[in-house]
């Protein structure tokens, strides 16, 4: 947010949404604040993505990459990176990493517009993003037993 005012009790603060905030002066000096522009507007952003298990870890990586060289919200002069971070119950799981001006756009924003590229991106190489999938085994239940066929359901005499 932006710092519109400063008053004897409290600091108003505006977000990217125009929500004012007023800070209890007491909460700026007792508590930490994090400031991303404070000495230099570029923050590192990541972005989580999981692909099928049929993907070539190579191929995702090169596909994040290049989604993220073309779009124009990025920093260009520092590079993004992509990290293999690990293998999940139902995919295979990337961070894309990349860096922005925060002053200039939102971290959502910026997310969005990638979130999109890389959904396309992946579609035309054929490569799926999973979803949660459960297999359930179904078990043949072996002959009733004496005490299921001589209490019938809803006979109340047992």
């Amino acid at each position: 947010g932006v710092v519109t005012d400063i008053f004897l009790r409290a600091t108003n603060v505006r977000d990217r949404d125009n929500i004012e905030y007023l800070v209890p002066n007491s909460d700026l000096i007792s508590n930490i604040i994090v400031n991303y522009s404070l000495s230099a507007p570029d923050v590192r952003i990541d972005l989580s993505v999981g692909v099928s298990y049929d993907a070539d870890p190579r191929e995702v990586e090169r596909i994040l990459l290049e989604v993220a060289e073309k779009e124009p919200l990025l920093l260009n002069y520092k590079k993004p990176a992509v990290r293999f971070v690990g293998y999940g119950d139902n995919s295979i799981n990337f961070e894309l990493l990349f860096w922005i001006d925060i002053q200039k756009h939102a971290r959502r924003k910026v997310r969005s517009a990638l979130y999109y590229a890389i959904f396309d991106e992946l579609k035309k190489a054929g490569i799926e993003i999973p979803f949660p999938q459960r297999d359930i085994h179904i078990r043949n239940n072996p002959e009733p037993n004496d005490s299921w066929t001589k209490f019938p359901l809803g006979d109340q005499s047992r």
